[in-house]
């Protein structure tokens, strides 16, 4: 959208031997001062706002290892869990066939019996609930949104060599909200995980430039590397992905 608002509109225009395309608003809302771009500047201004959160391949491919091995400690992690929560559930088995033998063999009263059964039957549904729980975190974790962030962050680095616009749009569409073209420059809110991205290669001293990142060594990139984990794994796993999904999809 026009920085008033409008939507913008593309049109086509002659000159210097050739056919070009440039966006201007639509004036939809009235009066506007906004001046039109052409399509290869407005290209290239995308690309460079975009470079802000470019990740070299090969941090990518440090990061895609790292994440094999908390997805391997995750899932050991939760195996033990839904294990020790059988046996749990196994325990209070055993305790409701005791105390339905001793009520059959008159040990105790009908009274003390619907209690207790009670008690256990709640502590059962509970354990298994619990247990679910786990199953559900397992599959629908922040292993794969994590993929998915840095698939997104090498996608920026490799943008520049894209020629389609309508492609770079979709991209923009991915990482940021609030769209906006004004004084001829493309301008967007990040979405929350870029913009963390974003922020912590501008600490780094690589804000924009993903080039001048990659002969970093692995030792000084480690930091940055187990910050942008540590960050996923909290986001993601307390992110519902319904959010993650439609956040792009926001003007």
């Amino acid at each position: 959208r026009c920085s008033c608002d409008s939507m913008i509109t593309a049109q086509w225009t002659h000159g210097n031997g050739g056919t070009y395309r440039y966006y201007r608003c639509s004036r939809k809302q009235g009066v506007c001062g906004e001046k039109y771009v052409q399509e290869f500047d407005l290209k290239r201004k995308i690309i460079e706002k975009a470079q802000a959160i470019a990740l070299p391949a090969d941090w990518a491919r440090e990061l895609y290892e790292m994440l094999e091995v908390e997805e391997k400690q995750d899932a050991q992690l939760a195996g033990l869990n839904a294990e020790a929560i059988s046996k749990e559930i196994s325990s209070l088995d055993q305790k409701l066939d005791k105390l339905v033998e001793g009520y059959l063999d008159n040990l105790i009263d009908e009274d003390t019996y619907r209690t207790k059964k009670n008690e256990l039957v709640e502590q059962k549904i509970s354990l298994k609930q619990e247990k679910e729980s786990l199953q559900r975190k397992r599959l629908s974790g922040w292993i794969e949104p994590t993929r998915e962030y840095i698939k997104t962050l090498v996608q920026a680095d490799k943008i520049a060599s894209e020629t389609n616009l309508k492609e770079i749009c979709h991209f923009v569409q991915k990482i940021g909200t609030n769209r906006r073209l004004a004084a001829q420059t493309p301008t967007w809110d990040w979405v929350p995980e870029f913009a963390f991205a974003q922020g912590l290669l501008a600490s780094s001293g690589s804000h924009g430039d993903a080039a001048a990142v990659g002969p970093a060594s692995g030792t000084d990139r480690l930091p940055l590397l187990c910050s942008l984990i540590n960050f996923a794994r909290t986001y993601f796993a307390t992110r519902p992905s319904e959010a993650r999904k439609s956040e792009g999809g926001k003007n």
